[in-house]
């Protein structure tokens, strides 16, 4: 195979990586037992969390009262987790940006997020995906919690998996969390924001190839395995920024991953930044609405 042709099937193999990864990347909330979403890019959140001001420290009744303080970082996700799964219902939008390069500079690929994703009143789950840059890709995966069966639309062809399937290929369900967040996970807590709005602002670091990203990593062989083969990610940094309201329910949360893959064209590098956010009035039920190529 020479080089141009090689190099062609590369940028195929990692836009798909990362349009793959961009539905998952942002399942911020884990386990295939969850019940998930669609999307309806609607609802983001408005306000500006870094132009709010902080609750002073010595503001005694602000903070003698807090729902969380520094530290609690890890109960903090688990009982927005906890609310997440307990919901009626969610929409969320999701936006970021995934990059990817080789080491010696041949290849540079770029790719824009812009989904969004539902929750239904039954459990099942809607994520429609678009992601723009290099090559241009949207797509539909649709869960029924019930049948515990996977429905996956892309270029006009749907396919069918058993949930088992599904999470065989590719370590997570589309329901489930790329990350395994709890206090044996959380590497450090290297920020905490108290906001005179009410909302709290956590910012934490993984341990990396453990754990916390064992799935994840699968996942993103999973989606580029053509070209990688057995090479599997090598994380060197996973930093999460989460925000959750008075309620303890979440409001936004970004991920930002680095990491690079020994692969036989040479070392590649990739990193991402995704945000999910979550409306005030996000968590509530929503009637099922299939899509109609589900619906056929």
């Amino acid at each position: 195979m020479n080089k141009a042709k090689m190099l062609n099937y590369l940028i195929f193999a990692l836009v798909a990586i990362m349009c793959l990864v961009c539905v998952n990347t942002i399942d911020f909330l884990p386990k295939v037992n969850a019940s998930p979403n669609e999307t309806v890019a609607s609802d983001p959140i408005i306000e500006n969390e870094e132009e709010i001001p902080e609750v002073e420290p010595e503001d005694e009744e602000q903070t003698a009262t807090a729902l969380y303080k520094k530290g609690d970082s890890a109960k903090a996700w688990q009982t927005a987790y906890d609310r997440f799964l307990s919901a009626p219902g969610y929409k969320s939008t999701i936006t970021g940006t995934l990059d990817y390069y080789v080491a010696s500079g041949v290849l540079s690929v770029n790719q824009q997020i812009n989904s969004s994703r539902t929750r239904y009143t039954n459990g099942d789950q809607l994520t429609v995906s678009k992601s723009t840059g290099t090559r241009n890709i949207s797509g539909e995966t649709y869960f029924d919690l019930n049948r515990n069966m996977v429905y996956d639309y892309a270029d006009k062809e749907s396919s069918t998996y058993t949930l088992a399937e599904w999470v065989s290929e590719r370590g997570i369900a589309p329901n489930g969390f790329n990350y395994v967040i709890n206090e044996s996970t959380i590497a450090e807590e290297t920020s905490f924001k108290h906001r005179i709005n009410g909302n709290f602002e956590f910012t934490i670091l993984l341990v990396t190839n453990g754990k916390a990203t064992e799935q994840y990593a699968k996942y993103i062989n999973f989606c580029g395995k053509s070209i990688l083969g057995g090479a599997m990610p090598i994380f060197t940094y996973n930093k999460i920024t989460f925000t959750v309201n008075s309620k303890g329910d979440f409001v936004k949360i970004i991920a930002e991953d680095e990491y690079y893959f020994n692969a036989g064209i040479g070392k590649i590098y990739g990193s991402s930044k995704v945000s999910e956010n979550f409306a005030e009035n996000a968590f509530k039920p929503y009637p099922v609405t299939k899509p109609i190529w589900l619906q056929n």
